[in-house]
């Protein structure tokens, strides 16, 4: 395949808000360093109840608006679909947080065609992918690509948000997927476990989507469970190597750029942040712990080859 495009970096999103949701910041530095930028979405279908009338096409218009607000040009929709809509099995937040259905076994091979894809096309030098913090399956569909991805491909994960604002989330996702961060002290992981999981627990009453989200106490208690169990693991071989990196800005114009990209997921943002006043608040919480002299941050994990 001729290279008749050059583009320096690929960001890859589960779906169709979570690269401006965590990574808006970064889009707008690397275009004002002068990269060339591509932005692709896994799961960006659902159905069709009407022929040709899919149910995320009003989503897909609203990440066409969010990556205008941020000077990108149109993001690439892959075509898979969302996991409700692949399979009854993820009709509950447990199922789509914890489970893995056998059918989503040939799913990750599917992803890795297109996407190499796109690579070969773009002659991409770097490309982006979820943690999968906060484990949703397509998340971890996404993430799980860096192990099969060519070995001389530039991989950073990005902090899934808003999950990562859920304390120890990251710490438990960490060790999930046996990484070993070249900064120890980046990554917060409380000595005392009781007192670790006390933090989840609060977490899960006070961060907006998780709130919304886990409303039924029988499932709220079994994430509970599932965390105390993961917070419980002893440290493995590392998998893994990552070094953190912190973006971060003073401009209130960046933070109104960014606000306002991800108000244009109207859809969404009722589940997510309740409002926009509460974006601020937990964005402003979690700057405030990578980067207390700045209105807004991001965290990246650069794999060391």
């Amino acid at each position: 395949m001729s290279r008749t495009h050059q583009y320096d970096c690929l960001f890859l999103a589960p779906h169709l808000d979570d690269v401006t949701l965590s990574c808006a910041l970064r889009l707008l530095k690397e275009q004002q360093a002068g990269k060339k930028i591509l932005v692709a979405t896994v799961f960006s279908h659902s159905i069709s109840l009407l022929p040709g009338k899919d149910l995320y096409e009003n989503r897909r218009l609203e990440d066409k608006n969010a990556a205008e607000i941020l000077g990108m040009g149109k993001p690439i929709w892959l075509g898979f679909r969302d996991a409700p809509f692949r399979n009854w099995f993820y009709w509950s937040l447990q199922s789509i947080v914890l489970g893995n259905h056998k059918s989503d076994a040939s799913l990750n091979d599917k992803i890795l065609t297109k996407v190499m894809l796109l690579c070969q096309e773009y002659a991409i030098e770097t490309i982006f992918l979820p943690l999968a913090i906060g484990t949703h399956v397509d998340h971890r569909h996404v993430h799980q690509l860096w192990c099969k991805l060519p070995s001389n491909t530039n991989i950073v994960f990005y902090e899934d948000r808003p999950y990562v604002f859920l304390p120890e989330s990251l710490a438990i996702r960490m060790t999930d997927i046996q990484a070993d961060s070249v900064k120890p002290d980046a990554v917060h992981l409380e000595s005392d476990k009781h007192n670790s999981l006390r933090s989840f627990a609060e977490g899960l009453k006070e961060v907006s989507m998780y709130k919304n989200l886990l409303k039924n106490k029988r499932e709220r208690f079994r994430y509970l469970l599932w965390a105390g169990r993961k917070l419980k693991m002893p440290l493995r071989e590392a998998r893994l190597t990552v070094e953190p990196e912190v973006i971060a800005t003073t401009k209130l114009e960046d933070l109104e750029q960014i606000a306002k990209a991800i108000s244009a997921y109207k859809s969404q943002m009722k589940m997510l942040y309740e409002n926009l006043a509460t974006f601020h608040l937990e964005s402003r919480k979690y700057t405030h712990s990578l980067d207390p002299a700045s209105i807004y941050a991001e965290r990246y994990w650069k794999l060391v080859r």
